[in-house]
């Protein structure tokens, strides 16, 4: 290798790196760090090294390329193939992270054999493992033994595992801890769907939940969850949950609630729901509810490109749009969306539809909406098409400096 140093000294090397950390050829990685900007050094490097076992490699590695964060770090120990490497390493943490908070993370989070043997190490220091974050694995078998080393627990424990569906953990903290958990727990699982979850926990537990469980539960399309705890719990629900619902495109939640009189209404579940391009949702709404919609309906639509929605809106609906529709979708470059518009909508648009048109850098649309507009056009827009970029050196006003950013 020196050999080709000599012959092409300014020959970038890449692999020679990985090679010699895999190996663990402390000798070989001097040289090649002597060549400073000659090496290509890998963000992985020291993990390589440590995969080697070869103690050496690693501190002479780790000083010169530190761990960016945490997670790098635990990342290289667990590549250690040398107990001594893994020692160093663990040093290292501990000396870097001396609080019990951040060791008990360490560890809570690592795989069991890993976590195993720093807890072993550790002696005689007190190394509290926090059940909190070792739940989030979902490994019963890890919970199990840090319980058995004294871990720590706080209600975060049962309401994660609750949240996340992990029933089995859920039975084993509540028959063997006493934290319990608190109407996060039913809220958080029914949430997500978690249907077993739920009637466990209102057949085994006295937390109870909040209206947030049946909101969580039909807002994101649980409806059989819904449906039970509408018929089986007493905490309600809030007023605006029909809009949420239709603001997510649930047709059959919103039917569901429509046809036993609960979760509210306003014109706010087609105007969302126009925002999230559900047609369907919307054309169920016009048919079947009375709150109708406001202008906002079609100007998000529009500023979203939500093309089949404008123009269906605009056909059946008489609200209409605001200026804001072609201002907005201007600067998303719905062109698609402003034609149409300009075709069959008398709302207009103002010189912030240029403003939004340049600043993305859609010239092609900013030329178009330029053609078409008279009185309120601004000088930099006659210039701009007119094609005279001679006379912009020098302008310094917002709009100008919009061209500027789409040039």
């Amino acid at each position: 290798m020196k050999t080709l140093d000599n012959f092409f000294p300014s020959l970038t090397i890449s692999e020679a790196v990985n090679v010699a950390a895999s190996v663990g050829d402390t000798a070989i990685l001097r040289w090649l760090y002597s060549r400073a900007g000659h090496v290509c050094w890998g963000s992985d490097i020291v993990e390589v090294a440590a995969g080697s076992g070869d103690l050496q490699a690693v501190k002479f590695l780790i000083r010169r390329f530190p761990p960016k964060d945490l997670d790098q770090f635990v990342s290289i120990l667990r590549r250690s193939r040398s107990e001594n490497t893994a020692r160093f390493l663990w040093e290292q943490l501990i000396a870097l992270h001396p609080d019990h908070a951040a060791r008990s993370g360490i560890v809570s989070g690592a795989a069991i054999d890993l976590a195993q043997w720093m807890e072993h190490v550790s002696r005689p220091l007190t190394l509290l493992i926090s059940l909190d974050v070792a739940v989030k694995r979902g490994d019963l078998l890890f919970l199990k033994w840090a319980h058995s080393k004294g871990a720590s627990a706080t209600t975060a424990a049962m309401d994660y595992a609750a949240t996340h569906g992990y029933l089995k953990i859920v039975k084993w903290l509540h028959q063997t801890r006493d934290e319990g958990c608190t109407s996060d727990a039913m809220d958080g699982a029914a949430g997500h769907g978690h249907c077993r979850v739920v009637l466990w926990l209102h057949d085994n537990r006295s937390e109870r939940c909040t209206r947030q469980a049946f909101f969580l539960a039909a807002i994101r399309g649980h409806l059989e969850l819904a449906t039970w705890l509408f018929l089986n719990r007493s905490e309600g629900f809030p007023p605006n949950t029909f809009d949420h619902v239709c603001a997510n495109g649930h047709l059959l939640t919103a039917q569901w609630l429509h046809a036993n009189h609960i979760g509210g209404g306003s014109l706010n579940a087609m105007d969302w729901a126009a925002a999230q391009n559900h047609l369907e949702v919307i054309q169920w709404l016009h048919r079947e509810r009375t709150e109708g919609c406001s202008v906002s309906a079609m100007d998000s639509a529009a500023c979203h490109g939500h093309f089949e929605v404008v123009r269906w809106l605009s056909h059946n609906r008489a609200e209409g749009c605001t200026t804001d529709a072609i201002d907005h979708a201007a600067g998303n470059g719905f062109f698609d969306v402003i034609r149409w518009l300009v075709e069959n909508q008398d709302a207009g648009f103002t010189s912030a539809a240029m403003d939004n048109a340049a600043g993305s850098g859609h010239l092609a649309l900013l030329r178009w909406l330029g053609g078409r507009r008279d009185a309120q056009q601004t000088l930099w827009i006659m210039l701009l098409v007119a094609g005279d970029w001679t006379l912009l050196n020098g302008f310094t006003t917002l709009d100008a400096r919009g061209v500027l950013f789409a040039v």
